[in-house]
């Protein structure tokens, strides 16, 4: 998996050919990849996490979407 600049993931395969996987709502800070689940983990500027399951073919399916609350509390 690759990372375009305004939040698009794409798979290329062995041959070279290039397809989005899905597209985030804003840029991509973290994206990690859990090798033995083929589970895709990406983190967003937005604060959004998401959970995509990666198929073998290079195609996706989101399983989750979860919106992080980045307000700082102080007491």
């Amino acid at each position: 998996m690759v990372l375009g600049a305004a939040g698009g993931v794409y798979y290329v395969s062995e041959d070279g050919t290039c397809k989005q996987a899905f597209k985030a709502e804003s840029s991509i800070l973290k994206l990690l990849y859990y090798e033995e689940k083929n589970i895709l983990i990406t983190v967003t500027e937005g604060l959004s996490l998401y959970q995509h399951a990666v198929m073998p073919e290079g195609d996706t399916r989101e399983i989750m979407k979860v919106s992080i609350c980045g307000t700082e509390y102080f007491i």
